[in-house]
């Protein structure tokens, strides 16, 4: 996931997209907006993990929201009360992370260049007021957007295009039934074998694909059903724009009045755009399924730290248990250690010592596990109960991050999940100014150790810390990060509409930040 998109989320009215960078901080006054544009990735995240009712799960196991009530943007002005009761994520995913068509055949070129697909959700509440179900469903692809209203069911009850209208109730498009309890929904289920073969006459793919097929027919004047089905298939197997489309139809070798026909067609004739278009949608359908999936195993990816976190105690419980991810509060930080194998806990240790100074030991006591900090420079292990509050508020943060930047927790997963967006509150909470200013170093390295591991990883940061950003600043101008790498924005709330304005900020070259309000940090 490249950006982020919210509206109608408490004091979030519209964040317009947000590109999500390696390291990405969230700066602002109490009560701005901050927290809820953090804590919307653990929220999207429990949303998914649970079999739910509707596409978000409000109150979870990561963060509470409540409702879709308590959730929703509300105004003082009463003008802005009249607004639609709705709450929209826009997601926009890599073209690298999409499916390409399966149909191969020298005789028709593929289509090399990139396809993303932007994807935006319509969330409003259920009659009963108890749970909410996506009404809107927006999907464009290339330059073609579609728009899908749904039910609380999740039946279609109308799709509209950009680029065309068609006869939607004799096309038998309404009233299909999509999966609607996962966070996007799915309008087309893949089937198994070879595609467009032995589909219920109600499929809505095999709707499309006959009107495409019986277009072709027409337009050839062919007397071969099998021939003009075929090369539907070459059409919306070998998906690509409208160029590409154009260039497959005039390879096409079919009948005279085809050839003819199709060599006066140009991007712009309205013969055309109907065909480029139905199968423009017979893709996005098709790949709904792969979206879902994918902008849900991305979701899975996250990982969520508190504001505050555990406090460490003298000994944890040991449970013969699999630990593979510490939770967002650290509870669970001594059964994690005991976990980690030899090998990786070397890794640790190097990590911690570089970066903090000490190693974090954990020791076997009859049936509990004790967590130590021993400085480089000593022998002597103190236990984590005996030291300052702040080594309670750091571990999880550190330990988290060599987790999920040096390759341990995807060794330890059977999916392997290459994307991680590692949502913070506050990291600094307890640490003295030159610690929290070491956590910028920390996380600039993370980035770069998960690079060297294949591993696409996002930090999100709120952080009320001058220091942390300062020493940021300090490594891009010594070359030892890259400013493209960072985006700072700026969380302003207006008193009177209850309004969130994000404003945007940055590094130069030289490590100086532009466009940073005056006095920013000054009382």
């Amino acid at each position: 996931m490249d950006e982020i998109r919210i509206e109608g989320l408490r004091s979030l009215r519209d964040t317009g997209l947000v590109s999500l960078k390696p390291i990405t901080i969230l700066v602002g006054n109490n009560s701005s907006g901050k927290s809820t544009f953090l804590r919307a990735f653990p929220l999207l995240r429990q949303s998914v993990e649970k079999k739910t009712r509707g596409p978000i799960l409000w109150n979870g196991s990561y963060t509470d929201f409540e409702s879709f009530d308590t959730s929703l943007h509300k105004s003082d002005n009463e003008d802005n009360n009249k607004d639609a009761r709705e709450i929209c994520f826009t997601f926009k995913i890599p073209a690298r992370d999409f499916r390409r068509g399966y149909y191969t055949n020298q005789r028709y070129p593929s289509y090399e260049k990139p396809i993303e697909i932007d994807a935006k959700i319509f969330i409003r509440p259920a009659k009963d007021k108890k749970t909410c179900y996506t009404h809107i469903y927006d999907m464009s692809v290339l330059d073609h957007k579609f728009s899908f209203t749904l039910d609380e069911d999740g039946v279609i009850t109308d799709v509209s295009s950009s680029k065309i209208t068609w006869p939607l109730k004799k096309a038998q498009l309404k009233y299909q039934q999509s999966i609607a309890d996962s966070l996007l929904p799915v309008l087309a289920t893949p089937r198994t074998g070879i595609y467009f073969s032995e589909l219920g006459e109600n499929d809505i793919v095999q709707n499309l694909f006959t009107i495409i097929s019986d277009k072709i027919k027409l337009e050839s004047g062919s007397s071969s059903d099998t021939k003009c089905r075929k090369f539907t298939r070459v059409l919306v197997e070998n998906y690509g724009d409208s160029n590409h489309k154009l260039k497959l139809m005039k390879l096409f070798n079919s009948t005279a009045k085809w050839t003819n026909r199709v060599q006066e067609w140009s991007i712009h004739d309205e013969e055309f755009q109907y065909l480029s278009s139905l199968i423009d949608l017979v893709y996005i359908l098709r790949q709904s399924f792969y979206l879902n999936q994918k902008i849900s195993e991305e979701l899975r990816g996250v990982r969520y730290v508190a504001p505050i976190r555990a406090s460490t105690a003298r000994y944890y419980r040991y449970q013969d248990l699999s630990v593979d991810e510490l939770d967002h509060l650290g509870e669970n930080i001594g059964m994690f250690l005991s976990n980690i194998p030899k090998r990786w806990k070397k890794t640790l240790d190097e990590w911690t010592s570089k970066k903090f100074n000490f190693v974090i030991d954990d020791t076997m006591s009859m049936s509990h596990v004790a967590i130590g900090i021993r400085h480089s420079d000593s022998r002597h292990t103190d236990n984590v109960a005996d030291m300052g509050f702040g080594y309670s508020q750091i571990l999880p943060i550190i330990i988290q991050l060599w987790a999920v930047s040096s390759g341990y927790e995807k060794s330890r997963e059977s999916r392997g999940n290459k994307s991680i967006i590692f949502a913070i509150e506050q990291p600094e909470l307890h640490l003295h100014p030159l610690m929290q200013a070491n956590l910028s170093v920390a996380f600039s390295e993370s980035v770069k150790l998960a690079r060297e591991n294949k591993i696409d990883l996002r930090i999100i940061l709120e952080t009320h810390s001058p220091s942390l950003i300062s020493k940021l600043g300090d490594l891009i101008a010594t070359n030892e990060f890259d400013n493209s790498d960072c985006s700072v924005i700026l969380f302003e709330k207006q008193s009177g509409s209850r309004e969130t304005q994000l404003k945007y900020s940055y590094f130069n070259n030289d490590g100086e930040l532009k466009d940073w309000p005056v006095g920013f940090f000054h009382y």
